[in-house]
This record gives structure tokens, sequence and C-alpha cells, in this order.
């Protein structure tokens, strides 16, 4: 798998409730066709294998001694997808953190192009 990132600074993109959070539907553009790739909290993972590898050696990330972080405090996940339009595999490098009791900072690192070598 070859891996291309669009963007690297930390956007933030909620700031609210865990029951908003929840229940909103977020976006991002795709970064080969434009399209609309939309996503939600509940489908975050922790980031993993070779994307954690490429994420790392690309300074998107920092392991510190609790995790990876997209910012010092800030633990990552990945959200991963299709695109609708172009079907190309995309990551979504977030971060959220709790930052009072039941209401959440989600920042959005970067958007990860997944593709095989032939493409």
């Amino acid at each position: 798998m070859i891996y291309t990132y669009s963007g690297s600074r930390l956007r933030s993109i909620f700031l609210g409730s865990e029951n908003e959070l929840l229940e909103t539907k977020f976006h991002v553009k795709c970064p080969k066709c434009k399209g609309d790739v939309f996503f939600s909290f509940n489908e975050i993972q922790s980031i993993k294998g070779k994307l954690l590898d490429f994420t790392k050696a690309s300074n998107l990330l920092k392991e510190t001694q609790y995790g990876v972080e997209v910012k010092v405090g800030v633990p990552a996940y990945a959200i991963s997808t299709k695109c609708k339009v172009c079907h190309m595999m995309i990551h979504i490098i977030i971060g959220a953190k709790e930052v009072q009791p039941q209401r959440f900072s989600v920042y959005i690192k970067t958007v990860i192009i997944e593709s095989s070598s032939a493409d």
C-alpha cells in the first residue's frame, strides 16, 4: 500500500457535549476527487500497523508515553472509509479529548489516501 496525505494543519471541528458528538455527521473533501466524505464519531478506531508507521514517519503524529497524539494531550484516532465518488480508501486522522466532564473537543489533522502501487 502507498499512502499520501493532504494537509497537516490541525483544525478544530467540534466543541460540545458527548450526546451532540455522537449524533453529529462530519464531512471532509476527498483529496483525490474533491467529493464529500461523511463520517461520524462512532466510526473511530485506534491507529495501527502501516498507517501508524506512515503517520509517525511523516511527522503527522507523535508517539508519547500515553499513546499516539495529534498534539500534546490529545489522543489520535482514525476513521477509515471509502469515498463514494472515486472509491479510494481514505483515512481521516482526528484527535479527540474530553475537556470538561461530558464536553469534548475534536480536531482533524489530515486525510490520507491509501492506494495500491498500481494506482
